[in-house]
């Protein structure tokens, strides 16, 4: 894994290169349906929509955000969830159980970058928190599909100006290890 830079809002943050093996095509499971407690795989299936996931350890189909999430975990970090803004907000952790968002660090974070900007649009993949009061949060990317858009910029200069140097920021950029079928 190589880390290089990437412009992110109006500073350069790692650009963390990560090869995970890619699951096949896969219908969408519509993770803003579920509710705090249920498991990412007990979502609706959207058959109308697909999506690529990565393969965790044992060969299953999970989001990229919840093996970014993962690693943020073990980390050390003391909340991690990857964030679903489709309707509404909604949290899962690095276990894909949904969170309640409420009274958690990670809905305090939240709440002041809706305060200061009105939305939580373009708010990035991934959000942890550790102990000592760090913020992380990442933005992932699938190399070659996707690039950081106008309101990730926005969002990126305003979680520097409330957390500052307690913010760590960075891009994750998704390579499939080859072999994967995507």
């Amino acid at each position: 894994m190589t880390d290089d830079q990437i412009k992110f809002g109006c500073a350069s943050v790692p650009l963390l290169k990560r090869e995970w093996p890619c699951a096949p095509s896969q219908p969408y499971r519509q993770t803003y349906v579920l509710k705090p407690g249920q498991s990412w795989f007990d979502a609706d299936l959207a058959h109308g929509q697909s999506e690529f996931y990565a393969l965790d350890d044992d060969g299953t189909a999970v989001p990229v955000g919840a093996m970014v999430a993962r690693e943020m975990k073990a980390q050390g970090a003391i909340e991690t969830a990857f964030v679903e803004l489709w309707s509404g907000v909604t949290l899962v952790d690095e276990r894909l159980i949904c969170v309640d968002g409420h009274h958690t660090e990670i809905e305090s974070v939240l709440a002041r970058v809706r305060e200061k900007r009105g939305t939580l649009k373009g708010f990035p993949d991934v959000i942890a928190v550790f102990h000592d009061g760090r913020v992380a949060a990442r933005e992932i990317k699938r190399v070659g599909k996707d690039s950081v858009k106008a309101d990730q910029h926005e969002v990126a200069d305003t979680l520097r100006d409330l957390f500052g140097q307690k913010l760590d920021l960075a891009v994750v950029e998704w390579h499939w290890k080859s072999g994967s079928k995507a």
